[in-house]
């Protein structure tokens, strides 16, 4: 019987991954030229894959390869952060190729998890919401690389890019962005200007659309199948 701390996580092992998600989501909005909030960030990016790689990746392989990722992007970071002058591109495009692999796989394992459920509980309700903001910071990551790859593919108003600093860098400025076009939102201040992103930005609307419909669909008819006495929070 599992019992302790790690009863306890595996009980609730979605809401420690939300909670930290929203943590680095609420810390990337705030002006990243305050030195104190970039630390921040680099180091709930850190916690999030470790948090991840802690709860989402279960095979002894799919661990492994998720270790060794976390920690090059860990460093990748905070060698560009600590040592900006030996910062290269191709740092940040290996740093942000491996973020969108690393959070779109974490998505997919997560609806994986969701959807072999045979009950329904509170934390795995939890456990779709943070495969949203997971693909979200997919799809954040890879803008990144399509600005640092093709420059002038997005309009980004002034103010918006002086409060993120370096828009080539990413940081919150295309988190942003990706979660407002995967809600439909679309606010107008940050828009793709040329292709593949204006293709990317009309299949990230797709599936954020497509996401909320099969994903609520399979826990309502989950929770419908368990009846009322396999209801339950826990």
């Amino acid at each position: 019987m599992e019992d302790g701390w790690t009863g306890r996580l595996h009980r609730h092992k979605y809401l420690l991954l939300l909670l930290i998600l929203i943590c680095a989501l609420i810390v990337q909005s705030v002006d990243r030229h305050l030195v104190a909030a970039t630390v921040i960030a680099e180091l709930l990016v850190g916690i999030s894959l470790f948090v991840m790689i802690l709860v989402v990746f279960e095979g002894r392989r799919g661990r492994f390869a998720a270790i060794g990722s976390g920690v090059l992007v860990i460093a990748l970071g905070w060698v560009r952060y600590l040592f900006p002058d030996a910062a290269h591109a191709w740092m940040d495009i290996l740093e942000k190729s491996l973020l969108m692999v690393f959070h779109g796989w974490a998505a997919a394992l997560i609806l994986r998890d969701v959807f072999h459920q045979e009950r329904i509980r509170t934390d795995d309700v939890l456990g779709a919401v943070s495969g949203y903001l997971l693909a979200g910071g997919a799809w954040e990551n890879l803008y990144a690389l399509c600005a640092i790859l093709i420059p002038g593919s997005f309009n980004i108003s002034p103010d918006l890019a002086a409060q993120f600093g370096d828009a080539n860098a990413g940081g919150g400025l295309f988190l942003y962005f990706s979660l407002a076009t995967l809600t439909s939102v679309g606010y107008g201040d940050i828009t793709p200007l040329r292709g593949p992103v204006t293709a990317f930005a009309m299949l990230e609307t797709v599936f954020g659309q497509f996401y909320i419909a099969v994903v609520v669909a399979q826990i309502v008819g989950m929770h419908m199948a368990q009846g009322p006495r396999g209801r339950g929070g826990e």
